[in-house]
Order: C-alpha cells, then structure tokens, then sequence
C-alpha cells in the first residue's frame, strides 16, 4: 500500500511569507493561502482513487521567511522546496499523525 501526501507552499503557512512574495510580484490570492490547491486535488483524485491523500503544514508555527523553505537562492526565490529545517518539521508531522502508516 501507499499513500499520497502534498507539501504546503511557504505562503501557505506564513502571512509573513504571503506578503514578502506579493511584494515580489507572486500572484495568488486567499483561496491558494487557504489550501485550495491542495483540497481540490484530493477532492478529483478521490473520485478516482481510494488511495490515502493528506496534506502537511497545516500544523506548522507560524516563522520568519525561510524558516522552513529555501526561500532566497540569490538569484531566485523558492517557495515551494523545503530546507533541512523544513524537511525535519514535515517528518515529525507525519510521524506525530502517523500518516501513511497503515
């Protein structure tokens, strides 16, 4: 057996981070924040499949920018792959609610 789990997006996690990245020039509004993206996958693919799908973060603190994810690469910006930290916060995440464990 396996199991599907989708990452969250630092915006998603940190209004900190939402605002940095509309001052940037990123565009989303309130629905991806609130985890749109994520719920509507599960909501399709669950019509399809009886496959486990969770999504994680939505239990991680509130941080500063790049506390989580690689955020500044100097000549980029990357809100969407998690640094070490992150990876660590995102595995006790699914270990504490034992996902995927069945």
């Amino acid at each position: 057996p396996f199991c599907i789990l989708i990452l969250p997006y630092e915006m998603q996690i940190s209004k900190l981070a939402a605002q940095k990245y509309k001052n940037l020039g990123v565009k989303f509004d309130q629905s991806f924040v609130d985890f749109k993206t994520q719920k509507s996958f599960i909501k399709y693919f669950s019509k399809i499949s009886d496959v486990e799908i969770r999504w994680l973060g939505s239990k991680i603190p509130e941080a500063d920018i790049g506390t989580y994810f690689v955020y500044d690469l100097g000549d980029k910006i990357d809100f969407n792959h998690p640094n070490r930290y992150g990876h660590k916060v995102l595995a006790l995440e699914i270990s504490n609610e034992k996902m995927c464990f069945e």
